[in-house]
């Protein structure tokens, strides 16, 4: 489940000041790299409970990879609850290892349906599969089931905090959570900045979506680049 990081993965190559910085703003580094806990991702984690203003009470992990995240958040908050969406069956398995957490092994979308699945053949890139069609790569696919959010049985605990990552295809998910939205408290969505798959989400929508919800504002977050130019980052929208 744990994976090796390099420092480079982890502090970036911005040289011994930026190292530093990094160390300053978030002095448990060194203990997450202990741990093989990704950073990046535990800060977002203590980023959500300064948004909310207590310890959140449950993650809904959407796009949950192998868990990565999900590990993260419980190295922080190792009483809550978690509940995972992940369709690819290999990456599936690995979630279920977890502890505490009710994983599904299909994907949300903004209908109950069955669509083909794009996967990166890249190995190093496995993150990287999407419900839309790359324009970057000739992927791998096959079907998976897709369902919406409201249409399952599942009790939010609050205060809740939902995180998705699907690679462009983050407005349908939204559409699916349906009124569900408004008992979340923070919403952590990857957007991508740079044309790579058909029909990804656009910000514009994203955010009119999140302020029809109740949504005050939203922080930027682990802004990555791609041959010079913005790739993706991670927004967090909050309603306080």
């Amino acid at each position: 489940m744990k994976g090796n990081y390099t420092l480079k993965e982890i502090y970036g190559s911005g040289g011994a000041r930026h190292k530093l910085i990094r160390l300053l703003e978030q002095p448990s580094i060194i203990r997450e790299v202990i741990n093989k806990i990704r950073p990046a991702h535990s800060k977002e984690c203590m980023e959500a409970k300064k948004l909310i203003g207590q310890t959140p009470k449950m993650l809904i992990d959407v796009g949950a990879y192998i868990g990565e995240f999900s590990e993260a958040f419980l190295f922080n908050y190792p009483d809550t609850n978690i509940i995972a969406f992940e369709p690819n069956p290999k990456n599936y398995n690995k979630v279920t290892q977890m502890p505490n957490v009710q994983a599904y092994p299909f994907g949300l979308w903004d209908k109950n349906t069955k669509k083909t699945y794009y996967l990166n053949p890249d190995k190093n890139a496995d993150d990287q599969n999407s419900f839309l069609k790359p324009k970057k790569y000739n992927p791998e696919k096959m079907e998976i089931e897709l369902k919406r959010f409201d249409s399952l049985n599942i009790n939010i605990e609050q205060p809740c905090f939902l995180k998705i990552d699907v690679e462009g295809a983050e407005y349908q998910v939204l559409l699916g959570f349906g009124d569900f939205l408004k008992r979340i408290d923070v919403v952590q969505v990857e957007v991508i900045h740079q044309d790579l798959f058909e029909g990804q989400s656009k910000l514009s929508e994203i955010v009119k979506l999140m302020e029809e919800h109740g949504f005050k504002g939203f922080k930027q977050m682990n802004l990555t680049y791609l041959d010079n130019k913005p790739h993706k980052s991670d927004l967090m929208f909050f309603k306080a």
